[in-house]
């Protein structure tokens, strides 16, 4: 069987594999600036591991566009990852409530377009 391996991420950091949940889930993560695939369900087979790479190395992780809370339960806490205005952001505190820009948010880079390219 072949090894599976990661692309570098967008901000240059490398991705690594990562089990959680009593390694029952398996995940790719960016050990830089943090960004991860959703989890998998992890088992002996390589098919899990190699469809994580596969999302990983497509780069189509998820970056859910920025909403304004409308009330503190909607706040982002800290990690979250939103796209807002042609760039993607990770929050850098609990309970953030602040535009991207603003306050409260480490610029990771530009968005991809559909083609690739940047926006």
């Amino acid at each position: 069987m072949s090894e599976t391996y990661l692309n570098k991420c967008r901000c240059g950091g490398d991705g690594e594999f990562i089990l959680e949940q009593k390694d029952t889930q398996i995940f790719a993560r960016c050990k830089r600036c943090g960004i991860r695939t959703p989890s998998k369900g992890a088992s002996i087979e390589f098919s899990a591991k190699q469809q994580v790479a596969d999302v990983w190395n497509a780069g189509t992780l998820l970056w859910l566009p920025w909403i304004k809370p409308a009330v503190a339960a909607d706040a982002y806490q800290l990690d979250d990852r939103v796209s807002h205005e042609g760039n993607h952001w990770i929050s850098i505190r609990e309970n953030n409530v602040w535009e991207p820009g603003e306050s409260g948010w480490r610029l990771v880079g530009p968005a991809p377009d559909a083609q690739g390219g940047t926006l």
